[in-house]
């Protein structure tokens, strides 16, 4: 049996509660051991979600018929139409079991657009551009390791937040020429020329893959300019001592300060530390899965003393994760509230360059940059200048072998050594 079910293809920010708007409902099914996803044409407003803002993933509501509360007035028409879908499921898993045909992932395709969507065009409704990107984001979920998938969804973020209403637009059209020069002085203000850079290139992806898929006859050109090099932006031994020891006022802030500190104690990603499992602790290390290019690799983390005093926190909470986690977005605000409360206050000078290609400098106090990668990037430079080996720190972080990436530390822990030397001076 194919034992079709129903899902909302929304984000985690925005069952959250961070992201508002409507997502698509997907039929899912197996055949052949092989997942089916199918476009129902059907979309929900995320806030009618029967799990909609509940952040704890182990009081989530599982196996419902129907992913909808009672509050949607749309839900009647939308069952009507959904369980004619999953009865056409059933009847071509029939109908080929029947006739000997080999069932395959192209054949159902084919035959529930032909019973469903052929059946009269006012069934479905037209897919708009926020429909779109959802689709497209699931690709690369299926497709492209975790954190490629985090990064895009992060900077189609940025365009969601810059259409509003204009994502129930049905013209993929819009984003021409004239929109996308908008859209990029919209990125412009207030952001590094990498961040514009970033998300002019993942909004480039997007449209050649409606391009690909015949969605649009041609790809406007994107002009995303270069990336620049920017400074490094993390704390030192001390520092993170000082929020270590520093009391929060609340307990969202104080979960928000061990997030950060596992991260500066291990070295993982947002995304990893995010779905890290009690499971993945071990006796005496943290092992994970870890995707980069296209291969699967195994990282193993040993504790330090602060990292275990973490986990042994909230290892009796009722949660499957290792430690309590919000959204990218709302730990990178918070952190900076974590940061002032804590004093750290130092000022650094920074160089960037913006999206109008002008080179600026200011000086700013670590506070107001410090973002949940600010720990990764912490772990490495801390590592570096207490003389750890670099195949050692790259084999925790996952960083290759000739990583350019991990080049940039060095400068960084040159400059850190001469100011702890200047300690000898005091």
């Amino acid at each position: 049996m194919i034992n079709p079910k129903l899902h909302l293809q929304a984000p985690k920010e925005a069952m959250d509660g961070d992201i508002k708007g409507d997502f698509p409902i997907l039929l899912l099914f197996s055949v052949n051991s092989k997942r089916i996803q199918y476009y129902t044409g059907i979309s929900m407003p995320v806030q009618y979600h029967v799990n909609f803002g509940i952040t704890d993933l182990s009081r989530r509501k599982k196996g419902l018929k129907y992913p909808w509360n009672n509050k949607w007035q749309q839900a009647p028409a939308a069952k009507t139409k959904l369980d004619a879908l999953i009865r056409h499921a059933y009847s071509i898993e029939t109908d080929f079991i029947n006739s000997g045909v080999d069932q395959s992932v192209d054949l159902y395709r084919a035959e529930l657009d032909k019973r469903f969507k052929g059946r009269g065009a006012n069934v479905i409704k037209k897919q708009s551009i926020g429909d779109r990107i959802s689709e497209y984001l699931q690709y690369v979920q299926d497709n492209l390791t975790h954190n490629s998938f985090r990064n895009n969804q992060t900077n189609l973020n940025h365009l969601r937040d810059f259409m509003g209403d204009r994502l129930n637009t049905t013209d993929l059209n819009l984003i021409d020429e004239d929109f996308i020069s908008e859209y990029s002085k919209h990125l412009r203000d207030g952001r590094l020329n990498n961040t514009v850079v970033k998300a002019l290139q993942i909004l480039g992806r997007f449209m050649n893959y409606c391009r690909d898929r015949k969605y649009i006859s041609e790809a406007p050109r994107v002009k995303t300019g270069r990336p620049n090099d920017i400074t490094v932006i993390h704390l030192t031994y001390d520092e993170v001592i000082k929020i270590a020891y520093t009391p929060m006022p609340s307990l969202a802030l104080e979960r928000v300060r061990d997030f950060f500190l596992l991260g500066c104690n291990t070295g993982m990603r947002y995304g990893d530390l995010a779905a890290l499992k009690k499971d993945n602790c071990h006796e005496k290390q943290i092992e994970f899965f870890n995707q980069k290019n296209g291969e699967t690799q195994t990282i193993k983390v040993p504790y330090t003393d602060m990292s275990k005093l973490i986990l042994s926190k909230y290892k009796n909470d009722g949660s499957i994760y290792a430690i309590p986690s919000i959204s990218n977005q709302k730990t990178n605000d918070a952190l900076k509230e974590v940061a002032e409360i804590a004093g750290i206050d130092s000022k650094i000078e920074i160089a960037h360059k913006l999206g109008n290609g002008k080179i600026v400098k200011e000086t700013v106090t670590k506070n107001k940059l410090i973002s949940c990668h600010t720990s990764r990037k912490s772990y490495i430079t801390i590592a570096m200048t207490l003389g750890m080996k670099e195949s050692t720190i790259k084999s925790i972080t996952g960083h290759e072998k000739g990583s350019k990436a991990f080049h940039k530390y060095y400068d960084v822990t040159d400059t850190t050594k001469d100011e702890e030397m200047k300690k000898f001076n005091r």
